[in-house]
């Protein structure tokens, strides 16, 4: 189980089967990245890709989002949470929604409003940083001056120089955690 640290659902336990495939975000991590947010995660849409656990987005519906849209493909990891977001009465009135679809595939194929926050935690190793980073670039995703871009990687991946290409004028700020590195990509004016 992991446990939601604070907010409206505090001591909520999510269901989460462990898989050697998923690396949850610590509970340090995810307490670190989120307070780094503040207020801005407060009326915010938050998009979770590669969500996992979807501790991250839950956490974040529970500090004040006023959407979280969860994306995760492997149907074992995300069973669980689907199952618990259908019958947990307390988080039926948060407006969170999980996708069961492949990272890539949701970002070539959005249409709709651009998110506040986008939060991105793939596999350790992620061989596609390129590829999904363009597509997020191209995509209706991050358009607005306002939206910030969050990054968890493994500290041999680091994508930064790929941020920075792809989304030019942002500042990039990068917080370790062992081996774990959180990049946060905001707009210098905005």
């Amino acid at each position: 189980m992991i446990r939601i640290q604070s907010g409206l659902f505090k001591g909520m336990s999510l269901p989460f089967l462990p898989d050697p495939k998923t690396r949850p975000t610590t509970q340090k991590v995810r307490e670190a990245l989120l307070n780094s947010l503040g207020e801005s995660l407060f009326h915010a849409s938050f998009l979770d890709l590669f969500s996992g656990s979807g501790a991250v987005g839950v956490e974040a519906a529970s500090r004040g989002a006023r959407e979280v849209v969860l994306v995760e493909k492997d149907r074992k990891v995300a069973l669980p949470l689907e199952n618990f977001l259908k019958t947990d009465q307390r988080i039926q009135k948060a407006r969170i929604q999980l996708l069961r679809e492949d990272c890539l595939s949701f970002v070539r194929r959005f249409e709709g409003e651009p998110f506040d926050i986008v939060f991105m935690d793939p596999p350790y190793e992620y061989p596609d940083w390129e590829e999904l980073l363009r597509c997020l670039a191209s995509s209706g995703i991050v358009q607005k001056q306002e939206s910030v871009i969050v990054l968890e990687y493994y500290h041999r991946d680091d994508p930064s120089g790929l941020v920075s290409q792809f989304f030019p004028g942002r500042q990039i700020r990068i917080t370790s955690y062992g081996e774990s590195r959180i990049l946060f990509a905001r707009n210098v004016n905005p």
